[in-house]
């Protein structure tokens, strides 16, 4: 029942030791920034622990309606992004934790960070009230209007910018007007972070005019010469495996360089690289290469150790 699905199921456990044994698969030397991004606001926290929602999240009643699942649905995670027709998407933009799961669960994480993210910002209680319970109304009227869709009709389905905006127009009516002006000023700002941004902002040239990138410590650092070779070779891998039209196009680019370069909150400190890459035009790309760290088989790790523990 929804009711249940609601009530909050008090959970008893050493935030700490979850933290720990998340870390303890993290890069050492990138702990202190990391904990320093963390310790921003409680918004940035809870961002940056997955482990402890999905704690947390296993100890409350559940549905058992199983789908796939973001895993990580907080509201920093929706955003807007190119489709390979170059048109402007909202959605989801991050699956590092993406898995079978109750539906539920990324409903209360998008929440919960829904809450946070008003408090960082100086809402007050009474504000918030009305924020999340708009988050919940959308939300059912999204599944129920994807259900009221063909097959064919859900499979082709895209959230484009200009839809968006006169889906908001056509149904809200509190100064949709306001909200259709912020969008279009994200339509003219969006082609501009691309490739060509990240390298006149990551990179430098040598005196052939060799592009590379700037090494800033600990964030962006030079990897060994073996890391190096290593990556590039599991770029090769992914090259064979990728979609066709993919791989024609990127035929058309060479490795320049690799970096290690910790990115976002949840992820610094885990392995992640940038690969620089030349066209035969003299365009770039710059390719992400990001770990997902293990988080079930750790938290199991330690569920079982705390067990231990306790029976001795």
């Amino acid at each position: 029942p929804s009711r249940e699905l609601a009530a909050y199921v008090p959970v008893d456990r050493n935030p700490l030791d979850l933290i720990a044994a998340t870390e303890s698969q993290m890069l050492p030397d990138l702990l202190a920034l990391r904990h320093q991004r963390m310790g921003v606001s409680p918004f940035t926290f809870f961002r940056g622990t997955a482990e402890l929602m999905e704690h947390d999240l296993a100890e409350q009643s559940h549905s058992g309606i199983q789908v796939i699942i973001s895993g990580d649905a907080h509201v920093n995670n929706y955003g807007f992004y190119a489709s390979p027709e170059r048109k402007l998407l909202f959605g989801l933009n991050d699956f590092d934790e993406a898995r079978i799961g109750n539906w539920e669960d990324d409903l209360k994480r998008l929440l919960v960070s829904t809450y946070l993210a008003g408090q960082s910002n100086g809402f007050s209680e009474r504000d918030l009230l009305p924020i999340l319970t708009n988050v919940t109304r959308t939300y059912r009227h999204g599944v129920k209007y994807a259900n009221a869709l063909t097959l064919p009709e859900r499979f082709y389905f895209s959230y484009e910018i200009h839809d968006m905006m006169a889906t908001i127009d056509r149904i809200s009516d509190d100064q949709p007007h306001k909200i259709s002006t912020i969008l279009e000023k994200i339509l003219k700002k969006s082609p501009q972070k691309n490739s060509e941004q990240v390298i006149a902002k990551l990179t430098t040239a040598d005196e052939e005019g060799r592009r590379y990138f700037i090494e800033q410590a600990p964030r962006a650092k030079r990897v060994p010469q073996a890391i190096k070779e290593q990556l590039i070779r599991g770029y090769h891998r992914y090259l064979k495996n990728t979609r066709e039209d993919v791989r024609v196009y990127l035929t058309n680019f060479t490795v320049d360089d690799v970096i290690r370069y910790a990115v976002g909150v949840g992820s610094f400190g885990t392995h992640c690289y940038l690969m620089l890459l030349s066209g035969n035009d003299g365009s770039h790309l710059v390719l992400q290469v990001k770990e997902a760290l293990p988080l079930r088989a750790s938290l199991a790790a330690l569920s079982s150790d705390r067990d231990l523990r306790l029976a001795q």
